[in-house]
């Protein structure tokens, strides 16, 4: 662990642009979808360290790059795709916006609730980490109280069957 740890550290130098792009990826034809797969592996590794008291959210380069430097990059690109300015060839569909939900988690940004309030809850990952509405507990409240509720059951350490319809409580 450690090991991976300090490369993520490391990597940021050559990987990362002053601005928070990916440089390796600008160049693919599927450039945003590319990014965002790299920031996936960035979000996952913190994700990672944190269960084991490494803060990797919060680690900077002394010119201020770093993961969160790249998540605030993407946010304009993920919530509208229209503005990127490099190759996509295939259509953005949220690829990889999921992580989102583990970044706001960690740093409530109201930049990372706009995109998990484009892209929905559940949120999915399907590259690696399928079902990704992972919260630590943090209450994430849309800020249009239409929408706003509490989620009164389940309550936590439920075991559900896949395939089963289960009752959910909430009140607004």
């Amino acid at each position: 662990r450690k090991y991976a740890f300090n490369r993520w550290k490391e990597i940021i130098s050559d990987q990362i642009n002053n601005n928070g792009s990916f440089k390796y990826e600008l160049s693919r034809k599927d450039s945003l979808i590319y990014s965002t797969l790299a920031l996936n592996g960035m979000v996952q590794t913190a994700e990672i360290a944190q269960h084991n008291n490494v803060d990797l959210y919060n680690y900077k380069l002394s010119d201020g790059r770093g993961l969160e430097r790249s998540l605030d990059f993407h946010v304009p690109y993920i919530t509208n795709s229209s503005k990127w300015n490099f190759s996509q060839n295939a259509t953005y569909k949220g690829d990889n916006a999921a992580i989102y939900e583990l970044a706001y988690a960690f740093k409530q940004k109201p930049s990372y609730w706009k995109v998990i309030e484009k892209w929905k809850r559940p949120m999915y990952e399907n590259k690696v980490l399928a079902s990704i509405t992972l919260t630590h507990g943090i209450e994430m409240v849309s800020e249009d109280p239409i929408i706003m509720m509490t989620i009164t059951a389940p309550n936590g350490g439920e075991n559900w069957t896949r395939g089963v319809i289960y009752t959910i409580g909430w009140r607004p």
